[in-house]
C-alpha cells in the first residue's frame, strides 16, 4: 500500500507529531517508568545519561521487525552499500552493438545454423 501525500502543512505536522509522540511514549514506558529503569533517578543528569544510552540503543542496536529483525544502523549501512554498488555500475559505459552479432552465439548454435 502506498501512502497519499499530506494535503496540507497541518496534516504533515500531525503525522510528524504522531510519530514523535509514539517514540516519546515508549521511551517513557521502557526507560523512565519501565523495566529498563535501574532505580529512582537521583539527578536530572542521571536521567540525561540514561536517555543518551537509550537513544543510542534505539538508533543503533534494537531489532526492528519492519527491517527483518535487523538493527537500524546495520540496515542503513547495507542500504548505502547497495547504493554505492549501483553508482559504480552506472559509471560503466555499455559497449556499442557489434557489427556481427552472430559472433556472440554459442558454438552449438553456430553449427546448427550452418
Amino acid at each position: 500500500p502506498t501512502l497519499a501525500p499530506a494535503k496540507s502543512g497541518v496534516d504533515n505536522y500531525r503525522s510528524i507529531n504522531a510519530l514523535a509522540e509514539t517514540v516519546n511514549g515508549y521511551y517513557k514506558t521502557e526507560l523512565v517508568r519501565g523495566p529498563a529503569r535501574s532505580g529512582p533517578w537521583k539527578t536530572v543528569e542521571d536521567l540525561e545519561l540514561a536517555t543518551l544510552g537509550w537513544v543510542h540503543w534505539h538508533n543503533a542496536q534494537r531489532l526492528h521487525s519492519y527491517l527483518g529483525d535487523v538493527p537500524p544502523i546495520e540496515f542503513e549501512n547495507a542500504f548505502y552499500a547497495v547504493q554505492a554498488d549501483r553508482e559504480l555500475l552506472v559509471g560503466i559505459k555499455q559497449r556499442e552493438s557489434p557489427s556481427d552479432p552472430g559472433r556472440f552465439t554459442s558454438p552449438s548454435a553456430a553449427v546448427a545454423g550452418t
